[in-house]
């Protein structure tokens, strides 16, 4: 189920690049509404956005937006733009207009639960392949993350996305064969058991006589 926070928006009445640094030296971010036909234009405060997914993941989350011309409006976070030159602070965020019930997809975080069976017996690794599933369904059940219990993988076992167990109204889009975890020894452990191989210790020498020569 998502969780529903509440963040404070103002329309903007002029676009461009001219007008978002306008915005960014009054303190605030430029960002965008759209969806449902329309395309609207707003600022916001970094701290009220930073403060409203406190705890949250952003993929499950869904933004009652206030402010606007009208009544409020729902919304998914789309997308955000960082500035790498100034610690990757927030400088443009995209906000899509949703109903609840709407379809939509989502990156989903994975987390995993418990510790291998394998990793507390044997001092093996446990290798996380895929950070995030791509998850399809209604807007107001996005979840935060996806739990996933690897509490009882033994050495060489895995899981694919297709072992996933979801809710009825979800279903995932990322390939059912993708690797999520696995459970693998570790480098300690391959260097001991590796052989060396004898063709590259030994070398075999082959005496050849000179032309003409017998043995």
């Amino acid at each position: 189920m998502s969780a529903t926070t509440e963040l404070h928006v103002q329309p903007r009445h002029e676009v461009g690049s001219g007008s978002a640094r306008k915005v960014r030296r009054q303190g605030l971010v430029p960002g965008i509404v759209y969806g449902h036909g329309q395309t609207i234009p707003i600022a916001f405060s970094s701290k009220a956005l930073h403060d409203a997914l406190a705890g949250h993941s952003a993929s499950g989350v869904l933004f009652t937006l206030t402010g606007l011309t009208g009544k409020n409006a729902t919304a998914r976070l789309r997308d955000v733009q960082l500035d790498p030159t100034k610690a990757h602070q927030l400088i443009h965020a995209d906000f899509q207009i949703v109903t609840r019930g709407e379809a939509v997809r989502a990156e989903v975080p994975v987390v995993t639960v418990g510790v291998a069976r394998a990793v507390k017996e044997s001092g093996a690794i446990l290798d996380v392949a895929l950070h995030t599933v791509l998850i399809e369904g209604p807007a107001g059940e996005i979840p935060e993350s996806i739990e996933i219990d690897v509490s009882q993988l033994g050495m060489g076992d895995h899981i694919l996305v297709g072992n996933l167990t979801l809710p009825k109204a979800l279903k995932a889009v990322t390939p059912a064969d993708t690797l999520l975890v696995a459970v693998e020894s570790s480098k300690i452990e391959r260097e001991e058991v590796s052989p060396t191989p004898a063709a590259a210790s030994q070398p075999e020498v082959i005496a050849r006589g000179k032309e003409g020569e017998t043995a």
